[in-house]
């Protein structure tokens, strides 16, 4: 899937539980890597996958994530893009936990 994305080294830097509002908890993998805007525009990223049982299935969330400040360059500019890695991934651990 990250190879699809264009995500390159893409690898698992850590196994979280994540308590959930309806009592269960799901086990989210949590990923590191960037993919590359433009030429030489890296943008690092993060990316989850957490699965839990609901209902006799199993559901599974994916989602990729910026993490953490880079530089875009066009022609003769730059911009810097602020990220806060720590704030995106508490957002979407909030998100997670409301999926039922």
């Amino acid at each position: 899937m990250a190879a699809k994305m264009d995500i390159k080294d893409f690898h698992k830097i850590n196994t979280t539980q994540v308590p959930l509002k309806n009592g269960k908890t799901a086990e989210a993998k949590v990923y590191s890597g960037y993919i590359t805007l433009g030429s030489n525009n890296n943008v690092p990223l993060k990316g989850m996958i957490a699965t839990w049982g609901a209902s006799g299935s199993t559901l599974v969330v994916i989602v990729v994530y910026p993490d953490e400040d880079f530089v875009f360059k066009a022609g003769t500019k730059k911009v810097i893009i602020n990220i806060d890695g720590k704030a995106e991934y508490e957002e979407i651990v909030k998100l997670l936990q409301h999926i039922e």
